[in-house]
């Protein structure tokens, strides 16, 4: 396993960057992505670092998702239990 240069981390770095921003539904920085890594690595390798990455970022915005949709049913249920008492009186 070869070392990484400064510049091959810094790259990393922006790829990782624009796959977060990617996820987010800019899809040109997807193809950017992809010719970041392709300037730091070759083919294999970058198609190996990548992939990683994008399945990070989906697990983390799956993550997030459930996360957020709980806090809210949790408001929820408690207006919807107020309220069913108010109406109940």
């Amino acid at each position: 396993m070869t070392e990484l240069t400064v510049l091959q981390m810094l790259i990393v770095l922006a790829a990782a960057l624009c796959c977060g921003f990617a996820k987010t539904g800019i899809a040109t920085l997807g193809i950017f992505n992809a010719m970041l890594m392709s300037q730091a690595f070759s083919a294999k390798e970058a198609v190996g670092t990548l992939l990683p990455m994008l399945i990070a970022a989906d697990v983390t915005a799956v993550l997030l998702y459930l996360i957020d949709r709980a806090s809210e049913w949790n408001e929820m249920e408690g207006k919807s239990l107020v309220l069913s008492n108010l109406w109940m009186s």
